[in-house]
């Protein structure tokens, strides 16, 4: 049974009724009603978004540097006064919900990215931080090396690079697995990318240098390290970074950094 929620915020359900004696309501408006989290052994944390009527699936997106949890709600409106909370519990830092443009978008800010599990179960979506097994979807990355050397090893299908109009540098990673755990750091001038239990293609092992390209990035170095893949980023200047992923596609932007 899980524990006890701490409850952040209660609001009422919002339908759209008609105006006059004897309209019917022209539909129902799904809200957001209800944000609480639950802390679980093992420095776990388990976030619920309750809501007025059974949503469909969310969009899942994971940001790696800096570290979020991104779900979009199409049509979806937010029914709770205070949108930003702070949890600091665990990876968790804190959560907003933030409404625009017809959808509602959830924002969960983590010390670093971890494990993560995504369901939806009747009314309410769970959000389970720090769970074992595969990332995102219905399970989370299990990142522990047992895990990683027991099961297939995962595959890259392409590495493409293009510049942006506003200057920066986008290098695009197709997976064959969206459940392939990803690790990334700096090292100086470089942006290092660890794809854990990875094989690589002899075609893809390979340097592209894209420094006519006239953004930050001068050379994308991909190959084979051990059971891992290691991608290496050579910059130039300031810059700032930025990793995320949206289901099998790992996006890594590099602009010049603004003051």
């Amino acid at each position: 049974m899980w524990p006890m929620m701490h409850r952040i915020l209660l609001g009422s359900t919002m339908l759209l009724t008609g105006i006059g004696s004897g309209a019917m309501p022209d539909r129902e408006i799904i809200t957001l009603d209800e944000i609480s989290y639950s802390v679980l052994p093992g420095e776990r944390v388990r976030v619920e978004l309750r809501l007025s009527s059974p949503p469909g699936e969310p969009r899942t997106f994971a940001i790696y540097r800096p570290a979020r949890i991104v779900l979009d709600l199409p049509g979806i409106a937010v029914n709770v006064q205070q949108k930003s909370q702070i949890i600091d519990i665990g990876p968790a830092r804190s959560i907003t919900a933030i409404e625009s443009g017809g959808r509602t978008r959830v924002v969960i800010k983590l010390v670093r990215l971890v494990p993560f599990d995504t369901r939806v179960i009747d009314g309410s979506i769970y959000i389970t931080l720090g769970v074992t097994g595969v990332f995102g979807g219905t399970a989370s990355h299990g990142i522990q090396d047992e895990a990683l050397s027991a099961r297939k090893l995962d595959k890259i299908e392409s590495v493409d690079f293009h510049r942006v109009q506003s200057g920066e540098g986008q290098i695009t990673v197709i997976l064959a697995n969206s459940s392939l755990v990803i690790n990334t750091h700096e090292q100086g001038s470089q942006f290092i990318v660890d794809f854990l239990g990875t094989e690589l293609e002899k075609c893809l092992e390979r340097r592209l240098d894209v420094g006519d390209f006239a953004t930050p990035v001068l050379t994308i170095d991909t190959f084979a390290n051990g059971s891992n893949v290691r991608m290496v980023i050579e910059t130039t200047g300031a810059t700032e970074r930025l990793a995320y992923q949206s289901a099998n596609h790992l996006t890594i932007d590099i602009k010049p950094s603004t003051q």
